[in-house]
């Protein structure tokens, strides 16, 4: 019921919407869930999952046009990957999400996100349609040696490869140096 009105009040169909110049039609389900901030949580699989398909129906029953995106997962190890496939399997040819998001911060030349072995878990599993994308994407100039000019590298060239090899969006994370 929360996310049938929270869907509600923000998508901006004239009723019982926030604000009528608000309209979101993109909902992340969890942020970085796996391969295992679930799990650390008390969570399993099956209950993501279970997760998953509670909320893909509460959104797409206030909102059918709305998107989804599946909640961060991590693409590293093969640890990850198979952590991926698992959940991925589990919701085989059920169209829970229309995303998959990444977030990726690295340094220097290793801005390439690896995600082939992600997209043929996908397009087995009946998601060949989910597109990529990277809703953080980032580098710092905190480590020792790097430069602003090492950083500008990394975001033009880490851009430029990451849309080239499948990605439909990348969001630049941070505008701004953390404070540390």
């Amino acid at each position: 019921k929360f996310v049938e009105a929270l869907v509600e009040r923000y998508d901006g169909d004239g009723i019982n919407d926030y604000d009528s110049i608000i309209k979101v039609k993109y909902w992340q389900m969890e942020n970085e869930p796996f391969p295992t901030q679930w799990e650390n949580r008390g969570g399993t699989i099956d209950g993501y999952v279970r997760f998953a398909e509670l909320t893909h129906n509460a959104i797409k029953k206030s909102d059918p046009n709305a998107k989804i995106i599946l909640g961060t997962v991590q693409f590293e190890t093969t640890e990850d990957i198979n952590k991926f496939n698992e959940v991925i399997s589990k919701m085989k040819n059920k169209n829970l999400f229309d995303y998959v998001d990444t977030h990726f911060w690295k340094s220097g030349n290793n801005y390439k996100i690896s995600v082939g072995e992600a997209r043929s878990v996908l397009d087995f599993n009946g998601y060949s349609n989910a597109k990529m994308v990277a809703l953080e994407f980032g580098t710092t100039v905190t480590l020792k040696g790097t430069t602003e000019k090492d950083q500008a590298n990394y975001l033009i060239k880490g851009y430029a490869y990451n849309i080239a090899h499948g990605f439909s969006l990348i969001n630049w994370n941070n505008l701004v140096e953390w404070n540390n």
